[in-house]
C-alpha cells in the first residue's frame, strides 16, 4: 500500500515477505534502539498479522509506519515482593519473579493481550479482510 493512503488509527493486515534481504532491511547502525524492531521482522519472515497505524513517515523519508501489534498470548511474569520472598522462605533484597502460565483452575491457558510497537514498510499494508475474517496465526 503506498504509505500517503495510510491512515494513523487504521487496522491494516500485514503480510511479511518470506524472504527479507538483510541489505533492504537493515537495522538502523544511528539508533541503537533499531535493532529490536528489525529482529521482530526478521523472526515474522512469511507470516500476515494486524497493526493499528501509529505513525506515518515523514514525506521525504523512508516508507516505513509505526503501528502496535496486539496479540494473545498467556504468559505470565510477576515480581516478588521481599514480604512474599521471605514468606516462601527465600532471603529478602534479592529479586524474585515468578514466569509462567496464566491458567485457570481447570488448567486451560487464559488469554491476555499484549501490545508490541512495530515498524514496517507501508509496501507491507493491505487492506484489513472484507469479510472479518482475522489474519492467520
Amino acid at each position: 500500500m503506498r504509505a500517503a493512503r495510510v491512515r494513523v488509527g487504521e487496522r491494516y493486515l500485514v503480510r511479511v515477505p518470506a524472504r527479507l534481504p538483510y541489505d533492504r532491511y537493515p537495522p538502523d547502525s544511528t539508533d541503537p534502539n533499531s535493532v529490536l524492531p528489525h529482529w521482530r521482522r526478521w523472526i515474522r519472515a512469511g507470516d500476515e498479522f494486524e497493526l493499528t497505524v501509529t505513525d506515518l513517515p515523514e514525506p521525504d523519508g523512508e516508507h516505513m509506519v509505526a503501528g502496535v501489534l496486539v496479540a494473545p498470548h498467556s504468559r505470565v511474569r510477576v515480581e516478588l515482593t521481599d514480604d512474599q520472598a521471605v514468606e516462601l522462605g527465600l532471603p529478602p533484597g534479592v529479586g524474585y519473579a515468578v514466569t509462567g502460565t496464566l491458567t485457570d483452575l481447570t488448567g486451560t491457558a487464559v488469554e491476555l493481550l499484549t501490545s508490541t510497537p512495530m515498524t514496517v514498510p507501508a509496501r507491507w499494508l493491505h487492506p484489513p479482510r472484507p469479510d472479518g475474517e482475522q489474519a492467520r496465526p
